[in-house]
């Protein structure tokens, strides 16, 4: 009975405690030459949306295609790409029947897309005229590398092969538009290879100068974006092969074959994204009410922290928290809604470019990640920030910028894990924030302690 009556008298406590007005509440069971005040309140935030001169981007990987999306614009990618030839591979090991190429293609694999997946899109293909530059920023103009008025190939195409039954088919597999392109492209290469050394394959800049690369443009169609996973070119000819034919006895025999060169790291690929509605969204008097972040657009979230009124507020006091989080809308439910963004990046603008080049982890000092969860970003507490912009520039707001990101992570020997990467969303996406008064608030805790 003794410990019944006691425990009401505690809850009772609780309660009276919870009571206390936050905005002072005092450590007291401290002597009073240790005692800690803690105070509690919130700071109201503006947020907008800008739009970046552009993004990193620097992959293997591509977006083809053109998709119209009604709240959140159009998007419309293609991407300039080099081959790789390695600088000691005796390419053509088998003996080339009549030093002939037959013909030559241009392979896009892709394994995803976004959109209607029977919508009729083309794909152009346009030869590289000026070697690329390793500038991996998506405002590049192709006129400044391609010739557009040559077509050295052009393909029709849907992201769903109507060729395949449907009880052959599976999503999971890699899908692939092949291009024919001209002969004479192969048979110039190969030429160039019968040449003794040093010639265009001596080494990976002679090949990049002699075979300058292609520009993949969606030229035709809208309602379809495919992910690409791999391009590369083939050339086609015949060779001689040794074999035992049935009675085993030797027999040789012309059997076709080809040469690949792919795409891959140690080559430049250059993608470009167009987004047609961009103002609309940036329009905060059509928005009022949201804003927004949108890849690969290069369309994210300005938030802008009144540091002169933190300040104001807690004085010389010590600011240890400060949560940050927003909410967004509902996802559209159509057909082809762009996804969610599911992986945010919090980060001041003049950080970005060393940022995405380096591929550098959110450290939670200067750089804050925040996943979503039931449809918020909670970046925790950015009270490191903060401070730090007490220090640098009392005076000044704090402005930020909130961007879609994927984030790398490695597993820990004890079951956690962490972020060691970070790359710009290079896949469509977007979020609409909520923007209201109530919500553009962000709680801080600080305490009059030095300690």
């Amino acid at each position: 009975m003794k410990l019944k009556v006691l425990f009401i008298c505690l809850a009772a406590i609780a309660l009276f405690s919870c009571e206390e007005d936050l905005d002072s509440v005092g450590v007291s069971m401290q002597p009073d030459k240790d005692k800690i005040n803690v105070f509690a309140d919130t700071i109201s935030f503006q947020a907008s949306t800008v739009k970046l001169d552009s993004m990193y981007s620097k992959t293997i990987y591509g977006l083809l295609g053109n998709i119209q999306d009604p709240s959140f614009g159009s998007l419309k990618a293609g991407y300039m790409c080099q081959f790789y030839a390695p600088e000691d591979g005796d390419l053509f090991v088998d003996t080339v029947i009549g030093h002939k190429i037959d013909s030559v293609s241009l392979s896009i694999y892709f394994s995803s897309w976004i959109g209607d997946s029977l919508a009729p899109m083309e794909v152009t293909v346009h030869p590289i005229v000026k070697k690329l530059e390793k500038n991996f920023y998506t405002n590049l103009d192709p006129t400044k590398y391609c010739d557009l008025q040559t077509i050295l190939g052009k393909k029709v195409y849907t992201a769903r092969n109507l060729n395949i039954p449907d009880e052959n088919y599976s999503p999971d597999n890699l899908k692939e538009i092949r291009i024919k392109l001209p002969a004479k492209i192969g048979q110039d290469l190969y030429d160039e290879y019968r040449k003794p050394r040093p010639n265009a394959f001596s080494n990976l800049e002679d090949f990049n100068d002699f075979l300058k690369g292609f520009y993949l443009k969606s030229s035709f169609g809208s309602g379809n974006l495919i992910n690409v996973y791999e391009s590369h070119i083939l050339l086609h000819y015949q060779r001689t092969v040794v074999g035992i034919d049935v009675d085993k006895n030797d027999s040789i025999y012309v059997a076709p074959t080809n040469q690949r060169f792919k795409v891959t790291p140690e080559v430049i690929q250059l993608n470009m994204y167009t987004n047609a509605d961009d103002k609309d969204l940036l329009d905060s008097v059509k928005n009022p009410d949201r804003f927004f972040a949108k890849s690969p657009a290069g369309i994210v979230s300005k938030i802008t922290i009144p540091i002169p009124e933190i300040i104001a507020k807690i004085g010389k006091k010590k600011l240890s928290n400060a949560k940050l989080s927003f909410s967004a809308f509902e996802k559209e439910i159509w057909d082809y809604a762009m996804p969610t963004s599911s992986q945010m990046l919090l980060v001041s603008p003049d950080s970005i470019v060393d940022f995405f080049e380096k591929k550098l982890p959110p450290n939670y000092v200067t750089s804050y990640p925040a996943l979503n969860l039931g449809n918020t970003y909670n970046f925790g507490n950015i009270s490191s920030l903060i401070k730090k912009a007490i220090e640098v520039a009392p005076e000044k707001d704090l402005e930020l910028l909130m961007i879609p990101v994927s984030f790398q992570s490695q597993q820990t020997s004890n079951g956690g894990s962490y972020y060691y990467s970070t790359q710009n969303f290079l896949y469509p996406s977007a979020v609409a924030f909520k923007k209201s008064a109530e919500l553009l608030r962000m709680p801080i805790v600080y305490t009059d302690s030095d300690k």
